[in-house]
């Protein structure tokens, strides 16, 4: 069957793949080591087999793999290809070097509890994210587990959500195919009930239980015998076979081995910390064996350096640009004529966007040029040599500046690009409709592009930079949203990335950085973040990978995923001079509920990282200021207070950290600054650090005084939500409940706060922190209410 497979697969795929042998088979598919011709690099192909290909039909299939397609990952394996071939459906995926874990089980029987629950963190990571992009595996097993690098990656999305498709449309009948493996298959899966991201959780703890163990979960003499055992027998202890399995992972394997997917963790990523975190040494012990991990990494790395460098200057392939063209840093253009207010600079943008990724150009990332440039020239026009020292400073290779002269109907774009001597090494212009800006750039890039070209690969397209609307307005308040954004005026650049998404609902970018920019301010007003980050990611496919790639972190993180801090921290390996992946790791981490809290250095590391490539970026001196409090350490008050102050004493992120300042000081004037603070809209904010500061009656009072200003305005509810907090804090639980039930907010998801306040209240340390981690763990979803009372939390433990 599987050379039939192939003589049939390798003719019509002879242009692209040279296929060079099979090296798996199961029960839906037959795999083909390969060999991709236009990028020189091993491949995966995955065949299925005739009679499934045939039940589940090309478009079905497509589909499926598309969705699965989009998942960019550390821990999962993503798809590069897929399509038909004389009637038989395929896939293709990298070469994963290294084994499967039904390989390494085969090898050693069973595997220590510590490094276990590694494997297990890794591949929920992966498994996380795809549920939050609405994709469940429905297949785990040893066998879909790879370990390459020291790490766990998830193969095979999308085949069995096919046929559970297709079978639910009785297009399987006869075919004989199983939809999962029945040893890791949820009850649910078992009995074709509706299957989520509870049964990917059921099936990796089934895996857990067999790499501890060396056994799978439910065995019997015949298959019929398996099921009966797990839909109707106990849930199966670790202790009972392996001794030192501490009692927290042992409880929280039967936990996700439920029967019911309602007795189970809410998710995939609570099952894998409880099991990373909740044994005894287990946690200590995997971050040993994690440094070990990293050592044995970089030591080959470091010998084998000389050959790396011998390949990428004298036996690595042609360069695709010229000399010079590899990094580019694009500067504000020059304007002339009517209509081109912010033009100039939006143009750093827009050809920013169209020429990174286009064959090895890298381009310098906006907010940096835009930073150095301001610092050089100010608003000037500036020159050659300035943007040569701007190129120079942001350690590019090369520099591109232009002109734009409008005659009010038709426009001129001209732009030159040169290495840092000064030397030119490509001219080029471009005519046409004034209204026409972003066309008009696709096109000058497209132009330099084809002078610059040296591959003899085709000539591929300017990326367009993600910028693909048809609606010029949108386009206008989109450059503007921009500039605002690298400023740090969050308030203007959320009106603008608002107006452009007012006149353009499917524009991916602008909704993307109205995320962004509400995350910057810190404000998620309705879960306005959230879904505009859905937004984003409904229309991603027009986004640049690099900007997907953040975009699926900070969606993580806003469905309160503790993933992202993972996808994020990968984001910033790939990239590490950019702003927004470290501060979005800052934030996860800062965050991330069930985790426990990292020192306040390790927590402040992302921020900081943040200020070094942009001072303007104060909001990233939020954070570290809180933690200055909480820890009273007077000299980084100041550090991050100067932070602000820098910023202008008239911004909103000014006056709050004037405030906060004074908080950690017995500053008389604060009441009258909080009051002003009211006005300003940002008292919340600077609430949250107030009670993070203090403790006792004083700060309950405080409270109170600020609620009297903000009655009936959309920040009244929240404000008693803090309250009450503070209040069951301090044994008030009485007047706590009340206002609670006063903000109208307590049916909702954050009426489980109702469920904390007995935790909080009215009793001695530490049984009343005891009382407290049990019910943080249990709330859904992190929330900036329950952060101030964990910030209390955590200062008390300082000072029992």
């Amino acid at each position: 069957m599987a050379d039939d497979i192939l003589e049939r697969l390798g003719p019509a795929l002879s242009d692209r793949y040279a296929i060079e042998r099979r090296i798996g088979q199961g029960g839906m598919a037959t795999v083909y080591l390969a060999e991709d011709l236009k990028h020189h690099r091993r491949v995966a192909i995955k065949v299925l087999r005739p009679e499934l290909s045939a039940s589940l039909g090309i478009e079905r299939f497509l589909r499926e793999i598309e969705m699965a397609a989009k998942l960019q990952h550390p821990h999962v394996v993503p798809v590069y290809d897929s399509g038909s071939a004389d009637g038989v459906l395929y896939y293709v995926m990298p070469f994963v070097e290294g084994e499967s874990l039904r390989d390494l089980l085969q090898r050693e029987g069973r595997i220590p509890v510590a490094r276990a629950a590694a494997i297990i963190r890794e591949a929920a990571s992966g498994l996380a994210y795809a549920h939050a992009q609405g994709i469940v595996h429905r297949d785990i097993k040893p066998e879909n587990i790879m370990l390459s690098g020291g790490h766990a990656v998830v193969a095979d999305f999308g085949i069995a959500r096919a046929v559970d498709a297709s079978r639910e449309d009785g297009n399987l009948t006869g075919a004989g195919i199983a939809i999962g493996t029945p040893a890791y298959m949820s009850p649910e899966q078992a009995t074709a009930d509706t299957v989520d991201a509870r049964s990917d959780q059921y099936a990796l703890a089934c895996v857990f239980y067999e790499m501890v163990t060396g056994k799978q979960a439910f065995s019997g003499p015949t298959m019929q015998a398996m099921l009966t055992s797990m839909l109707t027998g106990p849930r199966p202890k670790l202790s009972s076979v392996v001794a030192d399995v501490p009692p927290g992972v042992d409880g929280a394997t039967q936990r996700a081995l439920a029967t019911d997917p309602n007795a189970r963790f809410a998710s995939i990523t609570e099952f894998a910390d409880a099991v990373l975190d909740e044994g005894s040494g287990v946690a200590a012990a995997t971050r040993e064996s994690q440094r070990w991990k990293r050592l044995a990494i970089i030591l080959p790395a470091s010998v084998t350096l000389a050959a790396v460098v011998w390949m990428v200057f004298f036996a690595g392939p042609p360069r695709s640009v010229v000399l010079g063209a590899e990094s580019i840093a694009v500067v504000p253009f020059t304007t002339s004529g009517p209509g081109l207010d912010g033009v100039g600079e939006g143009m750093v943008d827009l050809l920013t966007g169209a020429l990174d990724g286009v064959g090895a150009i890298d381009a310098v990332d906006p907010r940096t040029v835009v930073r150095e440039w301001r610092r050089r020239v100010q608003d000037g026009p500036g020159d050659l040599q300035d943007a040569l020292a701007v190129a120079r400073a942001s350690k590019a290779a090369s520099v591109l500046l232009g002109s734009i002269v409008s005659t009010g109907s038709t426009a001129r774009l001209t732009a030159t690009l040169h290495d840092l001597d000064g030397s030119e090494l490509s001219r080029a212009s471009v005519d046409g409709p004034a209204d026409s800006v972003l066309a008009l750039s696709n096109a000058l890039a497209l132009a330099l592009l084809r002078d610059i070209w040296r591959s003899r690969e085709p000539l591929p397209s300017a990326n367009a930079s993600g910028i693909r609307s048809n609606s010029v307005p949108a386009i206008r308040a989109y450059l503007t949203g921009e500039r605002y954004h690298r400023r740090g005026m969050w308030d203007s650049a959320q009106a603008a990335f608002e107006e452009a998404v007012a006149d353009d609902s499917t524009f991916a970018l602008a909704w993307f950085r109205l995320a962004n920019t509400l995350g910057w301010k810190g404000v998620y007003q309705g879960g306005a973040a959230r879904e505009a980050a859905a937004k984003a990611v409904q229309y991603s496919d027009s986004l640049p990978p690099r900007l997907r790639s953040l975009l699926y972190a900070s969606n993580l993180f806003n469905l309160a995923d503790n993933a992202a801090i993972d996808s994020a921290a990968s984001y910033t390996r790939m990239h590490p001079g950019d702003a927004d992946g470290w501060y979005l790791l800052g934030e996860a981490q800062y965050h991330a509920r069930s985790y426990r809290p990292k020192p306040p250095a390790e927590l402040r590391q992302p921020f900081d990282r943040v200020l070094e490539i942009d001072s303007s970026l104060t909001q990233a001196a939020i954070h570290p200021l809180e933690l200055a409090i909480l820890t009273e350490d007077t000299t980084l008050i100041s550090r991050y207070a100067r932070v602000f102050q820098s910023a202008g004493a008239e911004t909103e992120l000014a006056r709050v950290a004037l405030a906060r300042r004074a908080l950690a000081g017995s500053d008389s004037a604060i009441v009258a600054m909080f009051g002003d603070a009211i006005g300003q809209g940002v008292a919340f904010s600077a609430l949250q650090a107030r009670l993070a500061a203090m403790r006792g009656a004083e700060a309950l009072d405080l409270g109170a005084y600020l609620q009297q200003g903000l009655v009936g305005t959309p920040n009244g509810p929240q404000f008693q939500v803090v309250t009450a907090l503070l209040a069951a804090g301090l044994g008030r639980v009485d007047t706590a409940r009340t206002l609670l039930q006063a903000s109208g907010i307590a049916g909702g998801t954050q009426g489980s706060y109702v469920g904390l306040i007995p935790a909080l209240g009215g009793f001695e340390y530490p049984a009343r922190l005891e009382r407290f981690d049990s019910a943080f763990s249990a709330v859904p979803a992190p929330n900036q209410y329950l952060a101030v009372w964990h910030g209390l939390v955590m200062l008390e433990r300082g000072k029992p």
